[in-house]
């Protein structure tokens, strides 16, 4: 009942009431289209830019401080189970911060829009994201 109701005020908060999340396919609805800035990681502000979008069809893509970088969920919203991450290998001057992000994406489990900020959390580690501008 739970994750009826999440995927209903998703859809409302952004305007897509005719998407709908097919049960066991892996596909996850468009929270909101475009992407999503990281500005907190685990309750502190995050300094380096870093984004974040997720697609009906579960690819997570987005932008590192330093480099770009795609992924796949094989669970339905609200939880997430993100497989591999790929990335590409520019030179880094924040090599901590792309690291610390990178890391911290691969341990989210679960997924839900809270007062209008795109909330990822697993391992007692919490990333929360507001629309890009």
């Amino acid at each position: 009942m739970h994750g009826v109701l999440l995927r209903l005020c998703l859809a409302f908060w952004v305007g897509l009431a005719s998407s709908t999340l097919a049960e066991g396919t892996g596909t996850i609805p468009d929270p909101a289209p475009g992407s999503w800035t990281l500005s907190h990681l685990d309750g502190r502000p995050f300094t380096a830019h870093a984004t974040v979008s997720l697609s009906t069809s579960g690819e997570i893509r987005g932008r590192a401080p330093c480099n770009s970088f795609a992924a796949k969920t094989s669970a339905p919203l609200p939880k997430l189970d993100i497989g591999p991450i790929r990335s590409t290998r520019a030179t880094c001057p924040d090599q901590s911060a792309e690291t610390l992000f990178l890391r911290s994406l691969a341990r989210m489990t679960h997924a839900q829009v809270v007062d209008k900020a795109l909330v990822l959390t697993g391992d007692d580690l919490e990333m929360r994201f507001h629309p890009a501008p």
